[in-house]
């Protein structure tokens, strides 16, 4: 009899507030997970915030402020891109070797 392995994926997004991705990215975790995937939640959160509502499935937060609240929080570019480099090494610091 072979054995097989419970699928795992890490589902990321970029906040913890009540948007569009945000709730679609939870909806599919506890979807996923219902049909027997061993699903992860991690986000870019502002001050180690959780998320607006309970989630079904664990979740890991990495800390990130994504603007000053001035005047250069109006670079949308420059801002996207620091966040994502922020979420990418967090991701490769605690996955390396066990993604791919």
């Amino acid at each position: 009899m072979a054995v097989t392995e419970r699928l795992r994926v890490a589902l990321t997004t970029y906040s913890v507030k009540p948007r569009g991705g945000v709730v679609h990215t939870l909806e599919l975790a506890e979807a996923l997970q219902a049909a027997g995937v061993d699903v992860t939640v991690v986000a870019l959160s502002d001050q180690g915030k959780g998320f607006f509502r309970e989630v079904g499935v664990p979740v890991r937060l990495v800390k990130h402020v994504s603007d000053n609240a001035d005047a250069s929080a109006l670079d949308w570019p420059a801002l996207v891109d620091r966040s994502a480099a922020a979420l990418g090494a967090w991701l490769a610091e605690r996955y390396r070797g066990r993604i791919g």
